[in-house]
C-alpha cells in the first residue's frame, strides 16, 4: 500500500473515531484549532482523564467565556460535564490541568463550597439528583469529590492537534522514553517498511498514542518547498519480543514521528524521531 493511501485512511478514519466511548468529534475551534470531543457514556473522573490521555489531550480548559458558548453551542447544556479544572491537592485552590494561568471561572452560586471536593464539572444544574431551585449562571459549575453522587459524568476532551506540542519531548524519572529501531530493522525490509519501538516503557507502563507528520517534497504553492501534514495517528503492534512498535511503510519526503505512553497515570511523550525518504531510523 502507498503511503500516500495509507495516511489518506488514517485520516478518514481517525483513531478516535474507532472508539465506542466517544460520542462526538472532533469539533475544531476555529480560533484556537484545538480538538474536542465528547464522550457517549457518563464516566467517572479517573476513567475520564485516561480517556483524554488516551487521545493524547485532557478534560476541556475554559478559557473565557467565548470559548464556553462556543462549546455550548457544540455539545449543547444537557449533560453535566467533567472539565479540566481541579485542586492539587485538598483545600488548595483549583487550576487548570494543562497549565493554563485563566483566571476564568463560572461557579455556580454558593460554589465551591467544600475543600475535600477536588474535581470541577460543567452544566452542573443539567442533573436532576441535586436540582438547582434558585437561578444560577448558564452553564455554572460545581466541584465533587469523583466518588459518591459526583461520581459519573460526561467527558468533554480537548486535543492540541499541532505539531510543536505533539512532538515536544518529556522524561519519566531519570529514563527517557524514547522511540529506536527495532532489533527486526538489523535486516531491511524489502518494502522499506521502518519498525520503531517504544523503549525505556517503565515496568507497568502502556503505550497510549504515537503520531506521524509527513512533509511533501514538491511545492504546493510558490515559496513553499515542504509542506507538512497535519498529525495522524499510528497503530500500535506488539512484536514477538515483547516491544511495542509502531511500523511506518515506504514513504516520500521527510517523516517525523513521536509517541506517548502512560506511565503511572500520567502520559509521558518521546522526542521526535525524523525519518527521510529512503532513510532508516538513525
Amino acid at each position: 500500500m502507498r503511503v500516500a493511501s495509507f495516511l489518506a485512511f488514517l485520516l478518514l478514519a481517525p483513531w478516535a473515531a474507532a472508539q465506542p466511548d466517544l460520542l462526538r468529534g472532533p469539533f475544531r475551534h476555529p480560533m484556537t484549532g484545538h480538538d474536542y470531543y465528547v464522550s457517549i457514556k457518563t464516566q467517572g473522573i479517573r476513567p475520564a482523564k485516561a480517556l483524554a490521555a488516551r487521545l493524547g489531550g485532557y478534560l476541556v480548559v475554559l478559557d473565557d467565556a467565548d470559548e464556553e458558548r462556543w462549546l455550548a453551542g457544540q455539545f449543547g447544556t444537557a449533560d453535566t460535564t467533567w472539565i479540566g479544572l481541579e485542586r492539587p491537592a485538598v483545600g488548595q485552590p483549583h487550576r487548570w490541568v494543562n497549565g493554563s494561568t485563566s483566571t476564568y471561572r463560572n461557579w455556580c452560586r454558593g460554589e465551591p463550597s467544600t475543600a475535600t471536593e477536588i474535581f470541577a464539572m460543567m452544566n452542573w444544574c443539567a442533573q436532576t439528583r441535586f436540582p438547582c431551585f434558585q437561578p444560577q449562571p448558564p452553564g455554572c459549575w460545581n466541584d465533587g469529590d469523583g466518588i459518591n453522587d459526583f461520581g459519573s459524568r460526561r467527558v468533554l476532551i480537548e486535543v492540541e492537534p499541532d505539531s510543536a506540542r505533539l512532538l515536544t519531548p518529556q522524561t519519566h524519572r531519570a529514563n527517557d522514553l524514547a522511540l529506536v529501531p527495532h532489533a527486526s530493522m538489523a535486516t531491511p525490509t524489502a518494502d522499506g517498511t521502518t519498525i520503531l519501538a517504544l523503549d525505556h516503557l517503565p515496568q507497568g507502563g502502556a503505550p497510549a498514542i504515537a503520531w506521524v507528520r509527513t512533509t511533501s517534497p514538491q511545492p504546493l504553492q510558490r515559496g513553499d518547498t515542504r509542506v507538512a501534514t497535519p498529525p495522524v495517528v499510528m497503530p500500535w503492534h506488539r512484536a514477538a519480543d515483547g516491544a511495542w512498535t509502531i511500523r511506518i511503510p515506504g514513504f516520500a519526503g521527510d517523516v517525523a514521528v513521536a509517541a506517548a505512553a502512560l506511565v503511572e497515570g500520567r502520559l509521558v511523550r518521546t522526542a521526535p524521531v525524523h525519518l527521510r525518504a529512503g532513510e532508516s531510523a538513525p
